[in-house]
């Protein structure tokens, strides 16, 4: 019987030592959630698997996270995911879908449509001493309805014809663009308008 007792707690003792009890936290997860730079968010894998963990954000400058994101799962594994591994992620009340070419941060989670906010063309000036003025990415935007199988590209320079179309199940809203009293530059309230639309 002590012999068991023995070899039982013997065993307890290895699992844990090389990290295998269920439930254990690593001690490289517990070092990053230490830094600053990493959140408390998750990833949501290709198959709608959501991990937990931690992910370096930067909510004043999220240009990267288009890109790439760098998670720590609980487990301590520290891996970089692009847009083509997951289909998102998230931390704090921030979320990024993917498309697989680029992660798109969500603007306004609505009934009928989302907004999202993408960056293309990262241009480089290397006249500029500034770190801030070397990188710039253009700003687009996406919509993506329920029964969209991709997300949709708000084009700048056809977007009346554009948007009238996509949005011509509520007339209203349809008619205020094609009129041009909606713009380009109010595309926030025409996706907050047609998710009120009945």
């Amino acid at each position: 019987m002590r012999m068991i007792i023995k070899s039982s707690v013997l065993l307890l003792f290895l699992l844990n030592y090389t990290g295998l009890v269920v439930g254990q936290t690593s001690a490289k997860y517990l070092k990053a959630k230490e830094n600053p730079k990493f959140r408390q968010g998750f990833i949501i894998e290709n198959d709608s698997t959501i991990v937990e963990g931690l992910v370096r954000g930067n909510i004043t400058d999220d240009r990267k996270l288009h890109v790439f994101v760098t998670f720590v799962s609980e487990n301590g594994k520290k891996k970089n995911y692009y847009p083509w591994h997951i289909k998102g992620f998230g931390f704090d009340k921030v979320r990024f879908s993917s498309d697989e070419k680029s992660f798109h941060k969500l603007l306004i989670s609505g009934k009928q449509v989302n907004l999202y906010r993408g960056t293309t063309d990262f241009q480089v000036n290397v006249a500029s001493s500034s770190a801030a003025d070397k990188t710039k990415a253009t700003e687009v935007y996406y919509l993506k309805k329920p029964t969209d199988e991709s997300f949709v590209l708000v084009e700048k320079d056809n977007f009346k014809s554009q948007m009238s179309k996509y949005f011509k199940d509520c007339r209203t809203l349809a008619g205020y663009i094609s009129d041009k009293k909606l713009k380009f530059r109010d595309i926030r309230k025409i996706v907050n308008l047609y998710n009120e639309c009945d």
